[in-house]
């Protein structure tokens, strides 16, 4: 936390980079804050299963949106994050918005390794994203940095995938009209 002091009867920014962003399943937790703006800040987001864990990096970049809330959000905020147990950390951070809170990964791994499974590119898509190797994700923003000149191709990601035949269209079932209802409807059984 900041060791400036906390106004709690001000609205503050929250900045969140996983399952609180809008369509995800802690969505709800958001209890009707203000979305103010999208943004990155510097960090790799770890892949925990189910579920991402924010770490400090200099050269990656993490994308998330920005919401004003109040005390009472924030606390709740903390009970989801699991911040009495030490599984996240709440401190403030610098967005184009302003001094906004985020919740840090309590417990990463020292150091991140090649083995270390992060979010590619930064940016949680749940339930379908998959894990990455962190050095690819080093790899990925080295070479949008200039750093390392690299071909960046969905090939550094993930494994060769084995093509899929070209769908072919499905039959249309049957359209019955029901005598007692007129509804028409695939399935449905004339009686």
């Amino acid at each position: 936390m900041s060791a400036k002091a906390v106004n709690r009867n001000e609205p503050q920014l929250v900045f969140v980079y996983g399952t609180l962003k809008r369509g995800q399943p802690g969505e709800c937790y958001m209890g009707g804050g203000k979305f103010t703006g999208m943004c990155s800040i510097p960090g790799v987001l770890l892949h925990l299963g189910r579920y991402p864990g924010l770490v400090e990096h200099n050269l990656c970049r993490v994308t998330g949106e920005v919401y004003q809330v109040n005390w009472e959000i924030m606390e709740g905020l903390d009970y989801y994050e699991n911040v009495g147990s030490g599984l996240y950390q709440r401190r403030q951070i610098s967005t184009p918005m302003g001094m906004a809170w985020t919740y840090y990964y309590g417990r990463p791994p020292r150091p991140l390794t090649d083995q270390t499974l992060c979010v590619a590119q930064g940016v949680w898509h749940h339930p379908a994203v998959r894990g990455v190797p962190y050095k690819a994700l080093l790899d990925f923003f080295q070479a949008r940095l200039g750093e390392k000149p690299k071909v960046i191709t969905q090939a550094n990601f993930t494994k060769p995938v084995q093509a899929l035949p070209a769908p072919t269209k499905p039959a249309e079932p049957p359209k019955v009209t029901l005598p007692d209802t007129g509804a028409v409807g695939p399935g449905f059984e004339v009686l």
